[in-house]
């Protein structure tokens, strides 16, 4: 199920409205690459078809004034970036003073969200005679796209799906608990990235029935290990490269005997050689322990590690300059690069000084190759959804030692390279590095790809329709959601 039977009898793509509010921006056009990365899934199949909207913010005067009080970006900053404007539909939301506010306290934008619905609506018949047999909602953030998504399906009487990716649950759902729920108690499934993320929210009263997990994907042709040197068969199969036989020549011919006069040789003297002394073998100790061989001094190799993210607190910025500066204590010479930006970046730069390179924010190829190249890739996280960053390095064939907590239990597998919050975090974040540098991936999980992501999350959007009818029926024009109207009455949409 899941496709409707067109007029020739067959079965016509499956149709899905996508809406997110997370999403790449012309400031960050590499932010949300897990909607990116759908999208572009999505695109190469020919049984769906998808209109995906971002609902981006547009802010009254007063609105502006304020954030640019609290120093936070304007509107033109959050816009769709040019390259994603393909895939996405801007879908402008004006938000009012009392939405900032709102959402400053953690609770519902109402005014906001009910001119997302109505934009929503617009872009729905814009594209008519189109009509969704799905809508699927990525995040619960601060304008739900999941509440957004509830009201439109309400009003086109189809199913919804929500996801939910991370800090939608740990940050935003537990400050307002009940106005999530309301949301995911009416969707037919919910997604999440992360067995842990699901418990978050199942802990916060999110419903268990009809929740699905389905972890963040990589892009195999990007995040892989090295290639191989195409010129040595060692390298592609592990075997020596044959020794090719060298021609032998044949001994010399034997010569007719001739007899030849003997000649006395008079006899070599040889000087007496000295022999050293020999030490005699270290004998073990009473107690039956073995003897103390003093070890050979060796000077360990300077490691390079990367960091590869935003520089927030949330992602454990802030502790890259204790870990760094441990590791160089065992490891002098040790450098870390870092690929992203954020507010901490001064600080970082202050205080690892030449121990640093700030790399900035870098397309995937790129980052691959930083990931290749490092020793270790560090993951200091206080919070994730899933471990996106420490699955491709693994893919890379790069270790990974990262903070135990959410989605990173899963990403990266490996006890050995995890590490517990507590007063020796730091200590034990670097042990852990310097001991698991050149050792492999660990026991790190295989990762999903993107098409596989798409696969089964195509599943549990066809798990929810009901039965379709055999023959096609007359499509009405979409009924778009009122705008919310003013004091005066007028309504707000335009404005």
């Amino acid at each position: 199920m899941g496709a409707e039977a067109d007029s020739d009898g067959g079965q016509r793509p499956l149709r899905v409205l996508l809406l997110a509010n997370s999403y790449p921006t012309a400031t960050a056009p590499s932010a949300a690459a897990y909607l990116s990365h759908r999208l572009d899934a999505l695109d190469r199949r020919d049984d769906v078809e998808v209109v995906a909207g971002a609902l981006v913010p547009r802010y009254s005067m007063s609105a502006t004034a304020v954030r640019r009080t609290l120093r936070k970006p304007g509107a033109r900053a959050l816009t769709v970036s040019a390259d994603a404007k393909s895939m996405l539909h801007q879908v402008e939301c004006e938000w009012g003073l009392s939405d900032i506010i709102a959402g400053r306290r953690g609770r519902r934008p109402t005014q906001a969200l009910l001119r997302a619905t109505h934009e929503v609506g617009l872009l729905l018949r814009s594209v008519h005679p189109w009509r969704p047999d799905v809508v699927f909602a990525h995040g619960m953030y601060t304008l739900p796209a999941g509440e957004v998504g509830r009201r439109v399906a309400g009003y086109l009487g189809v199913p919804l799906v929500v996801a939910m990716h991370g800090s939608d649950v740990t940050r935003v759902m537990s400050g307002d608990p009940y106005a999530a729920r309301e949301t995911l108690d009416e969707a037919g499934a919910t997604i999440y990235v992360s067995v842990a993320l699901r418990a978050a929210a199942r802990s916060l009263g999110a419903p268990f029935g009809r929740s699905h997990v389905i972890p963040n994907g990589i892009d195999p042709a990007i995040f892989a290990p090295p290639a191989p040197d195409a010129g040595s068969v060692e390298a592609d199969s592990g075997e020596p490269p044959p020794v090719e036989p060298q021609p032998v020549e044949p001994p010399p011919a034997a010569s007719p005997s001739v007899e030849t006069p003997s000649v006395e040789t008079p006899p070599v003297e040889t000087p007496p050689v000295e022999t050293p002394p020999v030490e005699p073998l270290p004998v073990a100790s009473p107690s039956g322990e073995p003897p103390s061989v003093a070890p050979e001094s060796v000077e360990p190799r300077p490691l390079r590690l990367l960091y590869v993210g935003n520089l927030v607190q949330v992602q454990g910025a802030d502790r890259l300059p204790g870990i760094v500066e441990a590791v160089r204590r065992r490891v002098p010479g040790t450098r870390l690069h870092v690929v992203g930006d954020g507010p901490l970046r001064p600080s970082l730069d202050l205080l690892l000084g030449d121990a640093v390179t700030f790399h900035g924010t870098l397309p995937p190829a790129q980052v691959a190759d930083q990931m290749r190249a490092a020793d270790v890739v560090l993951v200091p996280s206080r919070t994730e959804g899933w471990g996106r960053v420490a699955t491709e390095a693994l893919a890379c064939g790069t270790p990974v030692v990262a903070s135990a907590v959410g989605g990173l239990l899963e990403a990266v597998g490996d006890p050995g390279r995890l590490v517990r919050e507590g007063p020796g975090y730091i200590k034990d974040f670097a042990n852990r590095v310097v001991r698991c540098a050149g050792t492999g991936v660990g026991h790190a999980p295989t990762p999903w790809t993107w098409d596989q992501v798409v696969d089964a999350e195509l599943a549990v959007l066809r798990s929810v329709l009901p039965q379709l009818p055999a023959e096609p029926v007359p499509e009405p024009v979409v009924d778009v959601p009122p705008a919310p109207t003013n004091a005066s009455g007028a309504s707000s949409s335009g404005a």
